[in-house]
């Protein structure tokens, strides 16, 4: 091996060396999974909404979007099935 090539694995050695492990209290939790905790049990309430709605406006938005696309489609298909079965005289 050349030098600078001994000099880069020492480097690297020397950087992942020296990290030290951090030791959690007990009892202590990270915010970010408290967070999640909260979203869980936002979602585990039994209120009657299905679960694709409980994430908020945002979500029925979404939902009612894509049943009126599904819709569209349908509609534009069967549409498509008629001019296809009945074409025009010429």
């Amino acid at each position: 091996m050349n030098r600078f090539a001994v000099q880069c694995v020492r480097l690297g050695q020397r950087q992942l060396s020296t990290s030290t492990q951090r030791q959690a209290v007990k009892g202590e939790v990270h915010p970010g999974y408290k967070k999640i905790k909260e979203k869980y049990a936002h979602f585990q309430v039994e209120d009657g909404t299905p679960i694709h709605l409980k994430g908020g406006p945002f979500d029925r938005v979404l939902y009612y979007a894509t049943m009126g696309g599904c819709v569209v489609g349908v509609l534009g298909a069967a549409e498509y099935i008629y001019r296809a079965s009945f074409p025009k005289k010429a």
